[in-house]
């Protein structure tokens, strides 16, 4: 991810992208600004952002429009997903 300001880089490098990946990436941009009360990060609209674990890892807040996922994803977090509250949005 890019800040748009500084151009500060945070990444982890990753063979392919998959819910665990980018809640670690999230995490890490979560750890890079510690000192942020609410991080807005801009997406495109990749099904994967919209997973019920990737979402259960963020802070809860409201959809402002339909999400469409993959049909065979689960519509919930399965127990053992990661609730970390992290402060994107």
């Amino acid at each position: 991810m890019v800040e748009a300001v500084t151009g500060l880089v945070v990444y982890l490098q990753r063979s392919n992208i998959e819910v665990k990946a980018l809640v670690d990436v999230y995490q890490r941009v979560a750890q890079v600004y510690a000192d942020r009360e609410t991080i807005y990060v801009v997406q495109d609209n990749w099904p994967i952002h919209f997973h019920p674990e990737v979402l259960a890892a963020l802070r809860s807040q409201p959809l402002k429009w339909p999400v469409h996922v993959t049909y065979n994803w689960p519509t919930v977090p399965r127990p053992r997903a990661r609730h970390l509250d992290l402060p994107l949005e």
